[in-house]
This record gives structure tokens, C-alpha cells and sequence, in this order.
């Protein structure tokens, strides 16, 4: 689970310019083999628990709910200062 919280971080934080970036389940399913849309969905609370206690996470939650209603990926707010390419923006 650890490897998925540091693969969250490591891809927002490297991609975002604003700050914010969001990670489906499927492209941590294609990322992780173990990392089934069915072991996301039965682990989605530990993993926000997980990016709740890292120093670079502002915010995060799940979304982009499924045809069924279900979750299917996380959104996450990094402090700006662990983006390298966030546009010359000010924390909120």
C-alpha cells in the first residue's frame, strides 16, 4: 500500500502546476499488479489515510464515481512547495 501512496505523490507532485492531480484507479491497476479496481475499492480508506499523513498532501478524497456510483479514483491537494512545476500561485 505504501508503494501506491509514494506513486500518488511522486507523479502529483511532478505533474501538477496547480497544485491539484487526480489518479484513477486504472492507472494505478496498470501500475501495480496487486492494485485490482476491487483491492483499490476494498483499500480506498487506507490509502486516503495513508496520503493524510504526508507532509506534500494538503487535502485528498475519492472520486470520479463509476456507472454503479462506486469510486474510482483519488484527488489530491499538494503544497505547492513540493511541485517543482506549479505555476507562481499562493496556498489557500
Amino acid at each position: 500500500m505504501d508503494e501506491i501512496v509514494d506513486y500518488i505523490v511522486a507523479v502529483g507532485t511532478a505533474n501538477t502546476v496547480s497544485g491539484s492531480w487526480h489518479v484513477e484507479y486504472d492507472e494505478l491497476s496498470e501500475a501495480f499488479d496487486f492494485a485490482t479496481y476491487d483491492w483499490l475499492r476494498q483499500h480506498q480508506d487506507e490509502i486516503l489515510d495513508k496520503l493524510d499523513e504526508r507532509p506534500e498532501i494538503l487535502s485528498e478524497t475519492w472520486t470520479d464515481y463509476d456507472e454503479a456510483g462506486q469510486p474510482n479514483g483519488f484527488d489530491c491537494n499538494f503544497a505547492l512547495a513540493y511541485c517543482p512545476n506549479a505555476d507562481d500561485l499562493e496556498e489557500v
